[in-house]
């Protein structure tokens, strides 16, 4: 269970009475739910229910007035020493958050779930979330600046510090050289709403993005190949059938490899139509393929598991696709055109060759990490060359649909050959480099 520390602390107006941020009205008339009420409904959406909300003692009537709870700190070092009480001892992730916050929900759940994988992310303005791992370092952190920054006399302290805690704490842990990885949000609102035209405004903003195609776009896989990237894409239709339907990515990678499977058993026919028949099917199992990873990420659900029966999945379907055409081509009559005699030593050479690029891609080789793809038709033929699942499955089906297994393999062997060379001479270079 996450902690939501939420930081209303922003002010508009002056005088004796003061508005706080997190009070502005999000809408019109009086129904209309302040901003920090709909963060707090945002929150409790994402199944955070346990929140903190931190304010200054001059400004906490107005929040209690409209139904929160709230804790009064003086100032910033105060707000510091509240927080790394609150997280001190606590094994639950704990994330920051402004009170005057606008943001779209699917920027929320990118910080509060996509993120889970990293120690901490963050983004501004003042969106912080810490792992269980690095919670510790944060009380620790938010103790130690309460006394270095504003622990000494006026004279002391810096003249420039960050005037929101959150964003303070941010700074602090990449000073401290603990990496803060990027929320990504291209495309999504998330500002902090500093007056009431500018709360109406971001919510105006915020209500006019397509989070559902954002989100959707998100989920293709960034790595593959053109005609990859390009199946998917398409796919997007299926993936949110299955959405709707309330499938699971596990039982889309079982249909995947049933779908496959059945494409081997048509290659073994030995027939034309059994050539083209299971080039459609072989095709239509790498559409499921892709399916099942942008459901998981499009509803939330990767997992270990998931990653473990898709990489199975794939390697299953492919080779009994191997064993399936090596069959085909051996029953099929002498005068068929896809008759190829034996092509068992080509299959199992085809078959090799994958198992070594999947070991050597998962190794470990490299100790450096790889080199920023390159851009525009260059960055396409070099996906191109390491002749990843995508193009690997569509020229499979075309030469098995045009041609025949002998045909299918001799282009397996001659292609994959270049892209372990490619992948392996790229690996060993970098590693020595390192």
């Amino acid at each position: 269970m996450t902690i939501a520390v939420i930081i209303a602390t922003g002010r508009t107006g002056t005088g004796a009475d003061p508005v706080p941020t997190a009070v502005l009205p999000c809408g019109d008339g009086p129904e209309a739910p302040t901003v920090l009420t709909r963060l707090c409904d945002q929150l409790a959406t994402l199944k955070v229910p346990e929140r903190r909300i931190v304010t200054r003692p001059d400004l906490a009537p107005a929040l209690r007035k409209d139904g929160h709870d709230v804790i009064e700190c003086e100032d910033t070092a105060a707000d510091l020493r509240e927080i790394a009480r609150l997280t001190r001892g606590t094994t639950a992730p704990v994330v920051l958050l402004p009170g005057d916050l606008v943001a779209n929900g699917e920027l929320l759940s990118r910080l509060l779930v996509d993120a889970r994988t990293v120690p901490v992310a963050g983004t501004a303005p003042g969106l912080l979330r810490v792992g269980r791992a690095r919670v510790e370092t944060l009380a620790e952190l938010a103790e130690r600046l309460a006394v270095d920054l504003f622990g000494g006399p006026p004279g002391d302290r810096p003249a420039a510090v960050p005037k929101h805690t959150a964003e303070l704490l941010r700074l602090g842990l990449a000073r401290d050289g603990v990496p803060v990885a990027p929320c990504p949000g291209e495309g999504l609102v998330c500002v902090r709403a500093g007056t009431e035209d500018a709360a109406l405004a971001a919510l105006a903003e915020a209500g006019s993005v397509d989070e559902d195609r954002i989100r959707m776009d998100a989920a293709i896989n960034p790595g593959g190949g053109p005609v990859g990237t390009r199946t998917a894409g398409r796919a997007q239709a299926v993936t949110r059938w299955a959405a709707r339907e309330g499938l699971t990515p596990n039982t889309v990678t079982l249909i995947s490899l049933a779908v496959g499977l059945l494409a081997a058993l048509w290659f073994a026919a030995g027939t034309r139509t059994g050539m083209v028949v299971g080039a459609v099917l072989f095709y239509l199992a790498f559409v499921l393929d892709c399916v099942d990873g942008q459901l998981a990420r499009y509803r939330r659900m990767v997992s270990p598991l998931g990653a473990w029966m898709d990489a199975i999945g794939d390697r299953a379907k492919e080779y009994a696709v191997y064993a399936g055409l090596a069959v085909g081509a051996a029953a099929a009559p002498p005068d068929s055109s896809v008759h190829a005699g034996s092509v068992w030593g080509l299959a199992v050479a085809a078959m090799a060759l994958q198992t070594v690029r999947h070991m050597v891609d998962s190794s470990g080789l490299e100790s450096a990490p790889a080199p920023p793809p390159l851009d525009g038709r260059a960055g396409w033929a070099q996906r191109l060359l390491t002749l990843p699942i995508g193009e690997r499955f569509a020229l499979i089906s075309v030469t098995a649909a045009l041609g025949n297994a002998r045909m299918t393999f001799a282009a397996l062997l001659a292609w994959g050959s270049v892209a372990a060379l490619y992948s392996l001479v790229g690996r060993i270079a970098r590693a020595v480099a390192r």
